[in-house]
């Protein structure tokens, strides 16, 4: 008895628009326009739709239930309610320790991507590109030598490696995902949000971004609020090891039973 609309991403499929131009903000408005959509249809109660997105798409399902007072409720699956300076740094330190990482190598690595971001904002653009080429300057002179024989021309890896750093920090969403604070959004929703996140989550670090999530929906008053941490999940819902963003092509291509276990528990709950 639940209908779910899906649609593809700009530019993808039978999807106009141009995402490398596009923020999240354009987003959410598409996915508004699907929200209109649905509730324009006979088949669909219109006062029962609501919103699922996972990563950033639980960051925009907050900016439309922010500002839209039809939305019935809010899934978040793994969205963010930090800004989004704060969730990349702390990716650096998870995909440090996933990786084998010690917990001095990820402090350093969070120490190093906090530098970058510290300056991306500011759009201190020259400076940027001095730090990223120095950092990858002295992380290609580390590799073994065999490693630096394979590369060739290191001086024109580095370059090339810079100029594709560059162009995402540059880029419309990347600028914007680093000001927004999701926070702001979750503190005006008032309506049933449901909360799921992964333990082994190394994209948006459970422990923190539950805690906001709880904050930001405590100032808008709301009393209908379930957030759970299924402690094997990563980022994608799948039964993780490490978590590592390297481990998902290894891993059963499946949402955990845990997880779906708990959306349809609540769902069912919640839609009348």
């Amino acid at each position: 008895g639940v209908a779910v609309l899906r649609y593809d991403d700009r530019g993808v499929g039978k999807s106009t628009g141009d995402p490398t131009t596009a923020t999240s903000a354009d987003f959410a408005d598409d996915a508004e326009a699907g929200f209109v959509y649905l509730q324009g249809r006979d088949d669909i109660d219109a006062k029962q739709v609501g919103l699922l997105g996972h990563s950033e798409g639980g960051l925009i399902a907050a900016m439309i239930a922010a500002r839209n007072p039809d939305v019935a409720f809010v899934v978040s699956m793994a969205g963010t309610a930090l800004p989004g300076s704060a969730v990349i740094e702390q990716q650096a330190r998870g995909l440090t320790l996933a990786g084998g990482g010690t917990a001095e190598q990820a402090a350093a690595a969070a120490t190093q991507q906090k530098q970058d971001l510290d300056l991306a904002p500011a759009e201190d653009w020259a400076a940027l590109q001095t730090l990223l080429t120095e950092v990858l300057q002295k992380q290609v002179a580390d590799l073994p030598q065999a490693q630096q024989d394979a590369i060739g021309d290191l001086d024109a890896a580095v370059q090339q490696q810079v100029e594709t750093q560059m162009q995402i920090f540059r880029s419309p969403w990347y600028q914007f995902f680093l000001k927004h604070d999701p926070a702001t959004d979750w503190a005006q929703i008032a309506v049933p949000v449901l909360g799921l996140y992964g333990g082994k989550d190394t994209q948006v670090d459970a422990t923190s971004n539950t805690e906001a999530l709880q904050t930001a929906l405590d100032e808008a008053g709301n009393l209908d609020v379930t957030i759970q941490v299924l402690p094997t999940a990563n980022h994608l819902f799948q039964e993780a090891k490490t978590g590592g963003v390297d481990e998902y092509p290894t891993l059963k291509p499946h949402l955990m039973a845990e997880f779906l276990n708990a959306l349809s528990q609540w769902l069912t709950a919640h839609i009348h």
